[in-house]
């Protein structure tokens, strides 16, 4: 099925509000910033400068709007990509009073 530009805008903009919404408890309420060593202590990746919370809310208007206009399928992800999933999921995590670290099970 085809998806048409006006569904991808409705899309982003509910991808927008929700993305906002997290962002603005997590700048308010904490003072939350990623751990570069932590991160890559406790988790299997390699990242060499975390971007701060203002980077990470240009980096989501920026994938926001090409996830607008680009309906093809992605078979990897983006440096860019992975910085703002890490930083969702952390920043999730802090909200609702869980460790990150404990979202991975064995």
């Amino acid at each position: 099925m085809k998806r048409f530009p006006k569904e991808f805008e409705k899309e982003a903009k509910i991808k927008k509000e929700r993305f906002y919404d997290i962002f603005s408890r997590v700048t308010r309420d904490n003072d939350f910033k990623l751990d570069i060593e932590e991160l890559n202590r406790t988790l299997n990746i390699r990242i060499e400068e975390v971007p701060d919370n203002y980077k990470i809310s240009s980096i989501f208007e920026e994938l926001n709007s090409k996830s607008a206009v680009i309906s093809r399928g992605k078979k990897n992800w983006s440096e860019q990509e992975t910085l703002l999933c890490i930083w969702l999921v952390i920043a999730y995590s802090t909200l609702e009073g869980n460790d990150y670290n404990d979202l991975v099970w064995f």
